[in-house]
């Protein structure tokens, strides 16, 4: 009796085309999924072929699924265009615009044989459609996560938040500050819990953590964090007040600025001050800011994309990059040195 591959894809529960694809080996399938139908294939007696070479990557769907992350990212599909003419792959979008809802892209058909790799970029608070992309990697699609790590789930690049929560720490430390705070982003986010994370392990090492110092920061109805009164207060105000503050994102870093002088303080000969994403913004406050490196994240991402799908890399990979601290004036510009002084801690 010939055992087609239907039958195949019938005992698995998964597509024919699915199926077909993992057994020509043309590199689009995760390899837990192809080892699972080469698997079924052998306990029912189906004939495998000879492994060939996967077809190459020619085209990679970018998809943002929020304003925020398509307006955010610009400099990452510059990083990914480059990327990718390199390897003469092409970049789509879905004609439904520069983003989508989470919602609406779970409701979304990717065909593999228009994108053989999607590349989803996230940012704020919205949930992973971890379901949508399990199934995308069933049927044959590549799939990389753009700052927001799968897990052990799904491949992804990132910047190291953890890494920049320790290099903060040891910045302000070897600049010679004992008394950090970190007005940090809601624990729901994995990046600010990375970040308090290598802050508050770096402190510790260091012999100056104080949990009073770290605060999370609530956010408005848009997603955007407030230094509220009643934190600057309970920094501020307090009898042994930090002189040192690494605060989540720029524009919050502004209203932390402006709530310090408003009591007094000057910045940075009183209050020392790191902001994250090194905007415009920061440039114009002269603030000394962690670089998002946006361009070498899109740069990443396609690179990942091809080798996933080449079979070079396993899925799930998770890439990360290191930060880059842009010194200015609101931490203190004589102390350039301190920023090659901060070494790493054991994770």
């Amino acid at each position: 009796m010939t055992i087609s591959q239907r039958q195949i894809a019938a005992k698995l529960g998964i597509s024919p085309s699915t199926v077909s694809r993992a057994l020509r080996a043309e590199g689009r399938i995760s390899p837990q999924t192809r080892q699972m139908i080469e698997q079924a294939a052998r306990e029912l007696g189906y004939d495998l072929p000879t492994v060939s070479t996967p077809a190459p990557l020619e085209r990679i769907l970018v998809v943002f699924l929020n304003k925020w992350a398509a307006n955010f990212f610009g400099s990452a599909v510059l990083g990914m265009s480059a990327a990718a003419n390199d390897r003469g792959i092409r970049l789509g979008t879905l004609q439904t615009g520069s983003y989508l809802s989470p919602a609406d892209f779970i409701n979304t058909t990717v065909d593999p044989e228009e994108y053989q790799a999607v590349v989803v970029g996230m940012a704020g608070s919205v949930d992973i459609p971890l379901a949508k992309l399990k199934r995308l990697e069933e049927e044959g699609v590549t799939v990389v996560l753009l700052n927001r790590s799968g897990g052990d789930v799904i491949s992804s690049v990132t910047l190291d938040d953890y890494a920049a929560g320790e290099t903060a720490a040891r910045y302000f430390y070897n600049c010679g500050h004992r008394r950090l705070a970190y007005a940090a982003g809601p624990l729901t986010h994995a990046s600010f819990r990375r970040r308090i994370a290598g802050f508050t392990d770096a402190c510790t090492v260091l012999g100056v953590y104080d949990p009073e110092l770290i605060v999370n920061l609530e956010q408005d109805r848009i997603g955007h964090l407030i230094f509220s009164p009643a934190v600057a207060d309970h920094l501020y105000n307090r009898p042994d007040p930090p002189t040192a503050i690494f605060v989540a994102g720029d524009h919050v870093a502004h209203d932390c600025i402006s709530a310090a002088q408003e009591r007094g303080l000057n910045v940075p000969e009183d209050l020392a001050v790191i902001g994250f994403d090194n905007t415009e913004l920061a440039e114009n406050l002269d603030l000394t800011s962690f670089d998002f490196r946006q361009f070498e994240l899109g740069q990443l991402a396609v690179k990942l994309a091809a080798e996933l799908h080449a079979g070079t890399l396993q899925s799930p990979v998770h890439a990360a990059l290191p930060p880059q601290l842009i010194l200015r004036g609101s931490s203190g510009k004589e102390q350039v040195g301190a920023a090659n002084a901060v070494g790493t801690i054991g994770r």
